[in-house]
């Protein structure tokens, strides 16, 4: 079942103090023995993450490894004021990450977007690898209004001129942009460690921009999971959204304590890393993506952004909750990244 709880509690940001704050947080967990609400609803445990920011706080569940943590009161949390049920109409599907730019989908866009609609896709996070595919992406979004653009320099472009040109261009198309994506590192491809190097300037940069500019970041971590959580940690890296993480979930949980979000593929019916990974990750950290034109549920075969609900279905058998509940939290996750305002 899924409810929305109403919290009153205190935090401080930035050395001020705000009292009595009205804080929203999302629950979509099995009942927990002796944790009920006086009004019967089930409480999992939760911990409150960050300062009072635009209004809200976030909330993740604490299950783990399958044990289940005891909540403890945190100094801001004061009391709990009311639970409600959380409507499922006002759910959003949400592809977290596609390469909607791709030469592949140049011939049937409008198709692709078509069978997107009719599986229940409202907007698609459309990244980029390049200055070329953002200004592309761009193009295509004014035409179709779903696309939600993302500018990103693949990990293997190792050109700090062109990572200043898409800076640049960052900045001056602020307000047309959604998040900063795909950046991060990639230690499959570049071994030699003067190469990685300059893939993690490069990709701070890109952090600092991403925290400067209030942006998401759409991460890409193949085989540098553990390097690219310690850059994000180091930098203090706010919004983040680790993209098909091919790590192990114990790499992951400092991620996971930080508020950082793991989208899990359709890939994930024949990736039994990412069918362990979401097993011990919490629900209340995910969010769906396809990666079309690949990782689809079947390799060979272009992916595209109808498949998310594969993601959705799978999801739900792995953690045991309905398919309304996994809509429910990654849509909410979803909104809570790429700004409510902006999104309808």
């Amino acid at each position: 079942m899924h409810y929305s709880a109403i919290w009153q509690a205190t935090t401080s940001d930035s050395g001020r103090r705000n009292n009595n704050s009205t804080v929203r947080v999302f629950l979509s967990f099995p009942p927990v023995p002796g944790g009920k609400h006086k009004g019967g609803f089930p409480i999992p445990p939760l911990r409150l993450w960050g300062g009072l920011k635009e209004g809200c706080f976030t909330a993740v569940n604490l299950f783990r490894r399958n044990e289940l943590r005891h909540y403890r009161f945190g100094a801001g949390v004061t009391k709990v004021c009311s639970i409600t049920k959380k409507p499922y109409e006002e759910t959003l599907l949400i592809d977290m990450h596609a390469h909607m730019c791709d030469d592949v989908f140049d011939q049937d866009i409008e198709d692709v977007l078509k069978r997107a609609k009719e599986a229940g896709v409202k907007y698609i996070l459309a990244v980029g690898e390049s200055l070329l595919d953002t200004q592309k992406t761009l193009r295509l979004a004014v035409q179709y209004p779903m696309l939600l653009p993302a500018a990103g320099l693949y990990p293997t472009i190792l050109d700090q001129e062109q990572a200043e040109e898409l800076k640049l261009f960052i900045r001056q198309n602020i307000d047309k942009l959604f998040a900063i994506g795909e950046v991060g590192l990639d230690y499959w491809k570049v071994k030699e460690e003067g190469d990685r190097e300059i893939q993690r300037q490069i990709f701070s940069g890109f952090i600092e921009l991403a925290t400067e500019l209030s942006l998401p970041l759409t991460i890409h971590s193949r085989s540098a999971g553990r390097q690219t959580i310690a850059l994000l940690l180091e930098h203090n890296a706010k919004k983040v959204i680790l993209h098909a993480f091919d790590g192990k979930a114990s790499t992951a949980f400092p991620a996971v304590e930080a508020g950082y979000y793991f989208s899990i593929p359709p890939s994930i019916v024949h990736s039994q890393q990412k069918r362990k990974l979401v097993k011990k990750l919490p629900l209340s950290c995910l969010l769906v993506e396809t990666d079309s034109p690949v990782l689809g549920p079947v390799p060979a075969e272009r992916n595209e952004p109808a498949n998310v609900m594969i993601s959705v279905k799978e999801i739900a058998a792995i953690k045991n909750v309905s398919v309304e509940d996994v809509l429910s939290v990654t849509g909410e996750n979803a909104t809570h990244l790429l700004g409510e305002y902006r999104i309808a």
